[in-house]
């Protein structure tokens, strides 16, 4: 379903109306989703017949396979887990655009304690131009 160009301002508008980019981003996710159902499903439907098709039909064992491939990131992950929850370290905020719910990225795993705090958006980002470094 297009949207007019009358439609689209008028939505952009919206968005650089509401208070900090990680609801902007939610909000434009979510009509976005509501735009494109029909083509969501379809898609849905072709990543779960590959993962099927390649034997990853459940996270959980998806990620029994990441953890035995990456062990000391899984051990810095369950480090800084314990430490949070015991009330040893505090939750940051996201250290580019300020919003609480971030995620500690470790840009060295022997080093578990020293995580720079970036909000899932912020976090996705980081990895993709790490990916793209790599390749």
């Amino acid at each position: 379903m297009a949207i007019s160009i009358t439609s689209q301002s008028k939505t952009l508008k919206y968005f650089e109306n509401l208070p900090n980019p990680y609801k902007r981003m939610k909000e434009m996710q979510r009509i976005w989703r509501e735009t494109h159902r029909e083509e969501k499903r379809e898609s849905d439907k072709e990543y779960h017949r590959q993962r099927r098709a390649l034997g990853l039909e459940n996270k959980t064992e998806e990620y029994r396979i990441w953890r035995a491939k990456n062990p000391l990131a899984y051990k810095a992950q369950m480090i800084l887990n314990y430490k949070i929850k015991s009330g040893e370290i505090k939750r940051g905020c996201c250290s580019v655009c300020g919003v609480e719910k971030a995620q500690g990225h470790h840009p060295d795993y022997t080093k578990p304690l020293e995580v720079r705090w970036l909000c899932p958006i912020h976090h996705a980002i980081l990895h993709a131009k790490l990916r793209r470094l790599k390749n």
